[in-house]
């Protein structure tokens, strides 16, 4: 659910740096998404 409210805040901020908290069995989720800059799990 939150994957397309991240892909609007990279929409509305593109020069922005996106960096996700996540955990190991869903940061995959994340660090495959153009809007995700830096994965940190």
């Amino acid at each position: 659910m939150s994957i397309p409210a991240l892909q609007a805040l990279r929409a509305q901020y593109p020069n922005s740096h996106i960096a996700i908290l996540a955990r190991p069995w869903v940061g995959a989720l994340y660090g495959r998404e153009p809007f995700c800059d830096e994965l940190i799990l």
